[in-house]
């Protein structure tokens, strides 16, 4: 069964600080007295209480040492790019124009 997500008031205080924006009121008290703010902020502070959850339980069960992947090994191209065969450049309009480089 998942756990709760339940926000402290240091979130919804660090959440406030975070969103806060100069049109927004001077205090964290007179900010939630918007319901529209009020409910932002807390959509916020659950948000880094998830976070601060998750992260926990990634430090709990921290994984083996970090092992970086060996490249796998390729085959070599058939035809190496020096000798490959430029693509052509086919000017239409003068080719419609019956125009030729002779």
């Amino acid at each position: 069964m998942p756990t709760t997500i339940q926000e402290t008031t240091e979130d919804l205080h660090k959440a406030w600080r975070l969103l806060r924006r100069p049109c927004w009121p001077d205090t964290y008290e007179a900010t939630v007295q918007d319901p529209i703010r009020a409910r932002l902020v807390q959509m916020y502070a659950h948000q880094l209480a998830l976070a601060a959850v998750l992260i926990g339980k990634l430090e709990s069960t921290a994984a083996a040492p970090f092992a970086p992947r060996q490249p796998e090994r390729r085959t070599q191209p058939a035809m190496p790019t020096l000798f490959r065969p430029l693509p052509t450049m086919v000017d239409r309009k003068r080719a419609a124009a019956g125009d030729r480089d002779d």
